[in-house]
């Protein structure tokens, strides 16, 4: 597994395993190993990393930028 995104809120990291499981995508997320402590910068919850299986990191990545672009 390849970290796809580091350090990003819980719930953002939610939506984007939501976004590539629906492509096929295996997701894991596990808690990020940066520490923080202020919720004003951070929000509510932990900081978590996206992981992807290696092969599909590319896949994934393209996946996000095309989504971004819908927004």
């Amino acid at each position: 597994m390849k970290k796809l995104k580091e350090a990003i809120q819980r719930h953002e990291a939610e939506l984007i395993k939501g976004i590539l499981e629906n492509e096929g995508i295996e997701v894991e997320l596990r808690p990020s190993h940066i520490v923080y402590t202020d919720t004003i910068y951070f929000g509510e919850g932990s900081l978590t990393d996206i992981l992807v299986p290696d092969e599909k990191l590319e896949k994934a990545k393209k996946l996000l930028e095309e989504y971004k672009g819908k927004e």
